[in-house]
């Protein structure tokens, strides 16, 4: 009957999952209540809470895996994450291949098994997976296309060796972010990003655009930070915090090229306090 309050919402935890199976959950981390970014958390957390395949996109910075680290480790519910490389082969994710005395043999990969077998509690209880894929946007076509199957929406099965095909565990969630929505990079600042086959992104049940963070919000995440430094100087953070909004603005308005995230504001605070 655990339950934990996350924007307003009182989702149960599952206190038969271990820590340790989750993902960890963000040191510091706080729910964004303020502004654009705070209805965008709510809406992302309703539909993974939901079970929805989730699309969540935004600028760096967002907190896009953030807040679903902090979802899956303050419910309990098993998790991974995994970030694609346009470089990296991500067949080993399924299964693997090797050779020994008798020949050819096949290894069942780690995302496989989460699909299709689930985590299994002490008491036997099996709980599907929340499956985090970070960077989604940099996948290649190839890439891209390891996950048409597992988001079918008439049942979702994965490909194991040799052919073979599982259903995946009902119930199991993917959670995708990346920092366009889809078609590639509109801004210039993340060219990496790849436009995705339409028919993909249509196999995902919601879509959520993470705003930048309102610096109501992030101020407190600041203050829980670098507490000695707001002790040494009480007013840091109104002078970071006015330059923090001018900068945004102008960036959202283009009169200037860049991003200017919460990594940035941090590394500021952090020179500071050095």
């Amino acid at each position: 009957d655990l339950k934990v309050s996350m924007a307003g919402l009182d989702l149960p935890v599952n206190c038969d999952v271990p820590a340790d199976a989750c993902l960890i959950i963000p040191p510091h981390y706080a729910v964004p209540k303020y502004g654009k970014l705070g209805d965008d958390v709510k809406m992302a957390l309703i539909a993974i809470a939901s079970g929805h395949h989730t699309f969540i996109h935004g600028g760096p910075g967002t907190g896009k895996d953030a807040v679903v680290h902090a979802f899956v480790g303050m419910t309990r519910c098993p998790s991974a994450i995994y970030q694609v490389r346009p470089d990296a082969d991500i067949e080993g994710w399924f299964y693997t291949q090797g050779f020994d005395r008798e020949g050819v043999t096949w290894f069942e990969g780690p995302l496989l098994q989460q699909l299709r077998d689930g985590y299994t509690t002490e008491k036997g209880q099996v709980v599907p997976y929340r499956i985090l894929i970070s960077d989604f946007d940099r996948a290649s076509k190839a890439q891209a296309e390891s996950m048409r199957l597992v988001l079918d929406s008439i049942g979702g099965r994965v490909m194991g060796p040799q052919g073979k095909v599982y259903p995946v565990l009902e119930g199991t969630t993917i959670i995708v972010t990346a920092n366009s929505a889809g078609g590639g990079d509109e801004t210039g600042r993340c060219i990496s990003s790849n436009p995705i086959d339409a028919s993909i992104m249509d196999r995902f049940q919601a879509g959520v655009n993470f705003h930048a963070m309102d610096w109501r919000d992030e101020s407190e995440i600041c203050k829980a930070k670098f507490p000695d430094l707001v002790k040494y100087d009480p007013t840091i953070l109104d002078q970071v915090g006015n330059a923090t909004k001018a900068l945004r603005a102008a960036i959202e308005k283009d009169e200037i090229y860049a991003e200017f995230t919460h990594r940035g504001v941090c590394n500021w605070l952090a020179a500071c306090q050095a």
